[in-house]
């Protein structure tokens, strides 16, 4: 998606990704890859990437992503997805 993403015209560009677990480690991107696309991304894209951990014991986004927000019971997703949108643009 970041790729597609990138080729875009518009000056922001906002990667929003949703977490419920841990990346399986033995899954086709485990924990390595996942920081190793993350730091590509941040140094070679103008791509504004934001980690969102749903539900409990999603702590661990915010060592994927630096800009993120965690815990976030799904009954207050849409909620909270608007707010950091709306100050992610407000911020441009």
């Amino acid at each position: 998606m970041a790729k597609k993403l990138n080729q875009q015209e518009e000056k922001v560009k906002i990667l929003l990704v949703l977490s419920d677990g841990e990346p399986d480690p033995s899954g086709k991107y485990g924990v390595k890859d996942l920081k190793y696309i993350v730091g590509e991304l941040k140094e070679k894209t103008k791509i504004k990437i934001v980690g969102l951990g749903i539900g409990s014991g999603t702590g661990h986004v915010a060592g994927y992503y630096s800009d993120n927000i965690i815990t976030i019971p799904a009954s207050k997703l849409v909620e909270v997805l608007s707010d950091k949108i709306r100050d992610m643009i407000d911020s441009n």
